[in-house]
Order: structure tokens, then C-alpha cells, then sequence
């Protein structure tokens, strides 16, 4: 019985992490930005698909478009690759209508950030922290049960979220990453919310929609 189940995770962790995925799809490397133009983000969306294994990714909504920024291992993997580390493949996709439209049907929303005030986070700061994640030792392979889709999405969402809040309490230039060490970032955006909660609230709005992933954007 025992040995029936595991063979059935691996089935299923075979083809549901190889799932095909959209052509459109540009890798994220240090070319992308001769790829893309830049352009400010008004929102951020961390996504959940209904189905298992409930793949997560983020979502980057400007005035007009939406566009797709996720994490898979390549297609065709095989199990022990994706178990002991094989290569990650982060891409990034612009949504058509229909298309985004579909995407919406078959996922829930678990996290929703409004930038409000400027200058909003920009696609250039997101390439700069993908390319970040991928040139480390460690988090530039896919892992299945270390940094997967999961890993990704939720670093994205702290980093992007942290940069855009010590941009605004400390005036530091945009693309700067070092402006700030870690818990001097913590200690600022503690005093911030906790001294000034309208002066905050009025640069970013926060929607949480499932209590399971709150610890990754409320406390920096």
C-alpha cells in the first residue's frame, strides 16, 4: 500500500509540475531588460491555482496590462532532478484579456498590494530581484520542496513590497537594494505603521484573503 502511494506522488508530482506552459513566456535573465520596456506597477497579486499542486505565482498589473511572473522546473523533468535541484525557469508573461481572464477562473486570490503613492515600484526593480534570486548558490535551482513556485512568489511579494516601503520612509533612490541593512528596514517600517498608520495606509493598501499566508507581508 505504502509503496502503491509513493509511486502515485511521484506520478503526480511528475506531470502536474511539467504542466505546458504559456509560449509567450521570456525567461528572466540579464537580457530581459532589452526585452521589456520599463513601466510603474500599481498592483501585486500572489495567486493560488484551484488545482493541485496549487501552483503559485504573482500577478503585475499596471494601467493597462497584466503580466504573469512565475517559477517551474523545465518540462520533461523527471522526479529526482526536481527533488535533489535541477535548473529554474522564471519567466515572465503578458496576459491578453481572454487569457487573464481564464487565469482568474482557475486560481484564488490570496494577496492583493495596492501601491498608492509614488514612484510606484517599477518592472526594472522586479527584474533586479528575480536576477537576484537567480544568481544565488542555492535559490537559482528548483528545488520541489525548498524553492519552488512558492518560494518565488512569496520572496517577490516581501521584496518588492519591503523595497517599495523604505523607498518611501527613507527617501533612498528606487534601485537602490543596499540602501538599508535588513533590521534597520524592520525597525523603520515598526516605527512607521506603528507611530503613523494613516501616513502609511495612504502610500499601500494590503488585502489579505486567507489568513495562511499573512506572516510573509505583515511583518517585515
Amino acid at each position: 500500500m505504502l509503496v502503491t502511494r509513493l509511486s502515485s506522488l511521484v506520478r503526480f508530482f511528475e506531470e502536474s509540475t511539467s504542466r505546458s506552459r504559456d509560449r509567450s513566456a521570456l525567461l528572466i535573465d540579464d537580457n530581459i531588460y532589452k526585452r521589456y520596456s520599463n513601466f510603474p506597477i500599481r498592483e501585486l497579486i500572489l495567486m493560488k491555482e484551484r488545482d493541485l499542486p496549487k501552483h503559485e505565482f504573482i500577478i503585475l498589473r499596471t494601467k493597462d496590462d497584466h503580466y504573469c511572473i512565475e517559477r517551474r522546473p523545465p518540462e520533461g523533468t523527471d522526479f529526482n532532478s526536481k527533488l535533489d535541484g535541477c535548473t529554474a525557469e522564471d519567466t515572465i508573461t503578458r496576459l491578453e484579456r481572454n487569457y487573464w481572464n481564464k487565469v482568474r477562473k482557475r486560481t484564488a486570490w490570496k494577496i492583493l498590494v495596492l501601491f498608492r503613492a509614488d514612484p510606484k515600484p517599477d518592472l526594472y526593480t522586479v527584474f533586479g530581484f528575480c536576477n537576484a534570486i537567480r544568481k544565488d548558490p542555492d535559490a537559482k535551482k528548483y528545488t520541489l520542496l525548498q524553492f519552488n513556485c512558492y518560494f518565488f512568489a512569496r520572496t517577490l511579494m516581501l521584496l518588492i513590497t519591503r523595497h517599495f516601503l523604505s523607498c518611501r520612509i527613507h527617501k533612498s533612490p528606487r534601485n537602490n537594494f543596499d540602501s538599508l541593512p535588513g533590521p534597520g528596514i524592520d525597525a523603520s517600517v515598526d516605527k512607521a505603521t506603528n507611530k503613523m498608520p494613516d501616513r502609511v495606509f495612504s502610500w499601500i493598501g494590503i488585502i489579505l484573503f486567507n489568513a495562511d499566508v499573512r506572516m510573509i507581508l505583515l511583518k517585515f
